[in-house]
């Protein structure tokens, strides 16, 4: 047991450091992409922080089981370059002795690993998918970059401002919106904000606005020329989460018979 005990905490001096490294890599490159969309205006900057401990949640399952891997040959290959594996095949310790060393970490982790699989991780992506919905749905003028293209998260919708005004909001605004078979084209000169109390929503008020409103498909188009036009920005009520396989439960995927469902359980 002392020779057991020694070769786990040989092996698990470089398993905390690898975890810890490799896991501030991931986050790294997470939040790399979340701040570059926060910064396009794409998310909004209160959830980035989330997101990213989220995105990292759901990475421990594959990034936890490398540091292991790459701890195990560091720890052995340093036993073997010191000649205490030598030593310790004199004292008649037997390979078998060192694999079960080996074996009672990789135990524990496995078990780490299953949590992380069967709870965790669906649990984050079930919150990540929440988080992008509502920031889909939601606007702030706030979040609007001036001097930079600024699209929504499904493409449905880009904001353009010139700058921004003294007294809050945005100057020279242009907005182009997808709705069915047209495209909405506004451009403003002024653009301010407030919350709608119905739906607890964001209005934007508009002032010199001129609209063009043009179908994709030979339909009439419209162009109008108004002082004042309300916006509203979202489609109200916000329509919930539907059903995504990477956030369902362990148990939901193995009662599915649908292949991409028994694809994601496996």
């Amino acid at each position: 047991m002392i020779v057991t005990r020694y070769l786990i905490r040989e092996i698990n001096k470089p398993l905390l450091a690898l975890s810890l490294a490799l896991v501030a890599i991931f986050a790294g490159y997470s939040a790399a992409v979340f701040l570059t969309q926060a910064a396009n205006g794409v998310l909004p900057t209160n959830v980035v922080v989330e997101l990213i401990a989220l995105k990292t949640n759901i990475a421990l399952e594959v990034l936890l089981p490398i540091a292991l891997y790459l701890a195990v040959i560091i720890a052995l290959g340093r036993l073997h370059t010191d000649s205490e594996m030598t030593a310790l095949h004199a004292l008649g310790v037997s390979p078998l002795q060192v694999l079960r060393a080996v074996s009672y970490l990789a135990l524990t982790f496995a078990v780490l690993i299953a949590v992380l699989a069967f709870y965790v991780r669906p649990w984050s992506y079930e919150r990540s998918y929440q988080l992008k919905a509502r920031a889909n749905a939601e606007f702030s003028l706030s979040d609007v970059k001036p001097g930079s293209f600024n699209e929504n998260a499904s493409g449905t919708r880009v904001i353009f401002a010139a700058g921004r005004a003294a007294a809050g909001g945005l100057e020279r605004v242009f907005m182009q919106r997808e709705h069915g078979r047209r495209t909405q084209v506004l451009y403003a000169m002024r653009a301010s904000q407030e919350r709608d109390p119905r739906y607890d929503a964001p209005l934007l008020h508009m002032r010199d606005v001129h609209l063009y409103d043009l179908s994709r498909d030979g339909g009439v188009d419209r162009i109008v020329r108004v002082a004042r036009l309300t916006y509203h920005m979202n489609e109200p009520p916000v329509k919930p989460v539907g059903f995504q396989r990477k956030a369902a439960s362990m148990s939901r995927l193995a009662a599915s018979r649908t292949a991409p469902d028994i694809a994601e359980y496996q």
